[in-house]
């Protein structure tokens, strides 16, 4: 028996022993994860799910890319397919970049390095997200001006993501030229329906059981603003709203929120990986993007917020 192996027993066995002696916090906090799904998630997201795949399945992607594409091809130098899941990634935020990416791999319209090229920067928070719950959270920090905040979150993975292409050759293939399988509109919606659905309460489950480990903090000899940033590591709705509630400073605030921003947690990790794994594609290279592009941003926000 290897020791990997022992050592993911033990973990998994402390932490089924922790909710069985305290089984009321991990109802609490699964309980409060379940709800975001529901009131957040589900309204927010499954309508971007179904029209992005609507517009896969019928092909009306090309059409947008053929539009686009003259402006972003040159930037990334990368596929037309490509610069669907771009857009789609920056646009619609999370977990829709690695949803799209996996869903153009899967019907062979960008080939495996692109793809996980692609993963590496383009599966961000959304701008209807930034602009909806963090916005207001910066203007009662005492931050007028967003623009700053939007350039880190957004800019940081773009300019990451030129980079990439730039320097991974072959990353296209003449898969940019397949023929393209399209779906009537009526075959599209339903196929997207059952796909996107099933996909949706995956994403619940993720949720409702990653932010149940938040329970695991709670006897931590640890200061309520520490658990709070911690928390936002493992799910980031639910952390970012305690780090605002938290005895931090307001630069401290917004530090640890944008840094969870650009970290995206591990909860949306899993709902990336459900995806990735799906399509045998590396979700080890997707980790250590993601990762570099955090530590950018960590800079880049130390900078701005304290210097």
């Amino acid at each position: 028996m290897s020791i990997i192996l022992i050592i993911k027993t033990i973990i998994f066995s402390i932490i089924l022993l922790f909710m069985l002696y305290s089984p009321s916090e991990f109802i609490a906090y699964a309980f409060d994860g379940l709800t975001n799904w529901a009131s957040n998630m589900v309204p927010t997201l499954f309508p971007f799910m179904m029209l992005s795949s609507i517009m896969i399945y019928c092909g009306l992607d090309k059409t947008l890319t053929d539009i686009i594409g003259p402006i972003l091809k040159p930037v990334f130098r990368c596929s037309t397919n490509a610069v669907y899941a771009i857009l789609m990634g920056f646009l619609c935020g999370f977990p829709m970049g690695a949803k799209v990416t996996c869903e153009l791999y899967h019907n062979r319209r960008i080939n495996e390095k692109e793809a996980n090229l692609l993963l590496g920067f383009c599966n961000n928070i959304g701008p209807a997200y930034f602009l909806g719950i963090i916005s207001p959270i910066l203007y009662a920090c005492g931050y007028q001006n967003i623009l700053p905040f939007l350039a880190g979150l957004y800019l940081i993975p773009f300019l990451y993501g030129v980079i990439l292409f730039r320097t991974v050759s072959s990353a296209r293939d003449t898969l940019e030229s397949a023929p393209l399988s399209a779906l009537k509109p009526i075959e599209a919606i339903r196929k997207a329906c059952i796909d996107n659905t099933q996909s949706i309460i995956l994403l619940g489950g993720y949720v409702t059981f990653i932010n149940s480990l938040r329970a695991l903090l709670v006897p931590l000899p640890l200061s309520s603003s520490s658990k709070a940033v911690l928390g936002s590591l493992i799910e980031i709705n639910s952390g970012i709203r305690e780090i605002y509630l938290s005895a931090l400073t307001d630069n401290c605030k917004i530090f640890f929120i944008m840094l969870a921003l650009s970290f995206s947690s591990i909860s949306c990790f899993i709902q990336a990986a459900g995806f990735i794994l799906r399509e045998n594609l590396s979700f080890r290279l997707y980790i250590k993007n993601h990762c570099i592009v955090t530590g950018l941003s960590a800079i880049y926000y130390g900078i701005c917020l304290f210097f």
